[in-house]
């Protein structure tokens, strides 16, 4: 009976162990999709309602960002019943991780160099990079109208390889989700 119990928890262990990285992968797929959809989400709902959504990355938590609608014809003050925030899971953050591609021709979309973790509002001055505007014409735009280019990346800070993004092209509105797979020194994005 001792011989069986110990065969069935070396079992068990063994699968748990097994399961873990296929565990984690789900974490940080359900995050990215959750930030994926929800910027997508908020594109489609200002151009449905004829409305500005803004989209505001936390400045002081990198785990957080809230949608925001505003409201119509009221010089573009925030709906106080048209908030929705958003929070990470557990371990997993917006995040640049150390030895992402770093060179323009490699990154999302070819959109900057991989130097933060949220950046829109990319190759403009005085704009927001926390922020996005998306317009009822389905742009994406800045505090002062600019069209809005950017990207965010997700990440557990573990693995080099658990990092997603999300990119941004503000003139079509256009969102795209990347994957960070292994190919070399560094690794290449592959869109998903």
């Amino acid at each position: 009976m001792a011989v069986v119990m110990a065969i069935g928890i070396i079992m068990s262990t063994v699968t748990v162990l097994s399961l873990q990285p296929v565990w984690k992968n789900n974490a940080v797929n359900n995050a990215y999709d959750e930030v994926l959809m929800a910027l997508r989400n908020a594109r489609q709902s200002a151009v449905n309602e004829r409305r500005v959504y803004l989209v505001t990355f936390d400045t002081t938590d990198n785990t957080k960002f809230t949608v925001q609608r505003m409201l119509a014809g009221n010089n573009g003050a925030p709906d106080p019943n048209g908030l929705t925030q958003y929070t990470l899971p557990r371990g997993l953050q917006f995040l640049n991780m150390s030895g992402i591609p770093n060179v323009s021709a490699q990154t999302p979309d070819n959109l900057g160099v991989g130097g933060l973790p949220v950046h829109f509002d990319m190759n403009v001055a005085g704009g927001n990079r926390y922020q996005i505007y998306f317009e009822p014409d389905g742009s994406a735009r800045d505090v002062n109208m600019n069209i809005n280019n950017g990207l965010a990346y997700i990440a557990d800070g573990k693995d080099l390889y658990s990092s997603r993004a999300i990119s941004l092209m503000g003139a079509a509105g256009r969102i795209r989700g990347w994957r960070l797979i292994p190919n070399g020194a560094q690794g290449q994005w592959l869109q998903q």
